[in-house]
């Protein structure tokens, strides 16, 4: 950052490290990216002399240098006004990411099984809904820890694993499969959930007068 100037002019000591951490990480890309980016161009426009890629590269680092400062300096006001300095997004405990998914009249393991039922009656459907509810059959009442939440939420990962390779299987009129396959192997594959943070609330702008000859 400080070989672009922001560490200086931006990083203040109100700064949360999260933001300054997300600052550094896209400036570090920026680089890989300028690093890179003359072989690209010279792909695209054979016509450009290593001078006019060079070049090139600088303009676009220093738009995005641009971009990030602005965003920084909006981020500040943003918090400022919320009176917070926590990110946006914290990370879901295992026990909040479990009772997302099966604690609720709308869960996904509801949805799921509304699925199931579609299919047409078959040896793999069978096979489908007792992989299911070993699934749901998994419950975190006597957890104690997050830890103990994470090794039960990992048993029922597996088992959506398996119910995603039996699915793919099955050839049906009712459902599609092919994509609920390819969503439950996306869940069986996630670890990390996030949700957004309570410290930030909504505002509303003052209303803007449109008159009928500027959309006309």
């Amino acid at each position: 950052m400080n070989r672009h100037g922001i560490k200086n002019s931006l990083i203040t000591s109100d700064v949360p490290s999260w933001l300054e951490k997300w600052a550094s990480l896209v400036l570090r890309f920026c680089e890989y990216e300028k690093n890179n980016i003359v072989k690209h161009l010279k792909e695209i426009n054979p016509t450009y002399t290593n001078l006019q890629c060079e070049l090139e590269s600088k303009n676009i680092l220093s738009n995005r240098i641009s971009n990030i400062a602005i965003t920084l300096d909006k981020v500040k006001h943003c918090l400022a006004q919320m009176k917070t300095d926590k990110p946006p997004l914290r990370k879901l405990t295992y026990r909040e990411i479990f009772l997302k998914f099966d604690d609720n009249k709308n869960s996904f393991r509801l949805h799921l099984y509304g699925i199931l039922e579609k299919l047409e009656r078959s040896e793999l459907k069978e096979e489908c809904i007792k992989t299911f509810w070993k699934a749901a059959d998994v419950n975190i009442k006597d957890c104690q820890t997050d830890e103990e939440c994470k090794e039960k939420f990992m048993k029922v990962l597996e088992n959506w694993k398996e119910l995603s390779l039996l699915i793919r299987k099955i050839k049906s009129n009712e459902v599609h499969t092919e994509a609920i396959s390819d969503i439950l192997y996306l869940y069986a594959h996630t670890h990390t959930y996030f949700t957004p943070t309570e410290a930030y609330f909504k505002v509303n702008g003052e209303e803007i007068a449109i008159r009928k000859c500027e959309v006309t």
